[in-house]
């Protein structure tokens, strides 16, 4: 993968990647802000794709996240805490596979900053609370996931 960005003026930037370009306007968004929101849209990606690919309908879906980061420079994120909220006719076992394959598994901006920062889960299924402040393991670390079987070995 390739991107790139280019001085338009003031703080702004034309970011081209292979397939498209567009403005970066720290003004508007700040680039910690972007890569916030990269973080939870490639899992929100994840979940709608899986949640198709099962022939199950979304009624609704939202992600948001939490994040902690140093007072002083740099000022990184030290926490991350990604709220998961489902509406569809699965069950728990499902939506929580759903959440673990895309953590575990396919989404790529988790996993990039997933040994370095402190990171965890709650999961709401039709409003009710599925999981609460799960912590997500290191990469290699070795653990077994609670109540979705053993589908998820680290």
């Amino acid at each position: 993968m390739e991107v790139k960005i280019t001085h338009i003026g003031g703080k702004s930037f034309n970011a081209q990647t292979s397939s498209r370009s567009f403005v970066i306007n720290p003004e508007e968004v700040g680039p910690l802000e972007y890569f916030a929101l990269g973080l939870i849209s490639c899992s929100g990606v994840d979940i709608v794709s899986m949640a198709e690919k099962n022939g199950i309908e979304l009624k609704g879906f939202s992600m948001q996240a939490e994040y902690e980061r140093n007072d002083d420079f740099p000022k990184k994120f030290n926490t991350a805490h990604f709220i998961y909220d489902i509406a569809c006719d699965t069950d728990e076992t499902m939506a929580k596979r759903w959440v673990m394959a895309s953590i575990e598994t396919y989404c790529s901006t988790m996993n990039t900053v997933r040994n370095c920062v402190d990171m965890s889960y709650s999961i709401l299924l039709n409003g009710s609370k599925i999981a609460d402040k799960v912590g997500i393991a290191k990469i290699g670390s070795g653990y077994l996931t609670e109540d979705i079987g053993g589908c998820c070995k680290g």
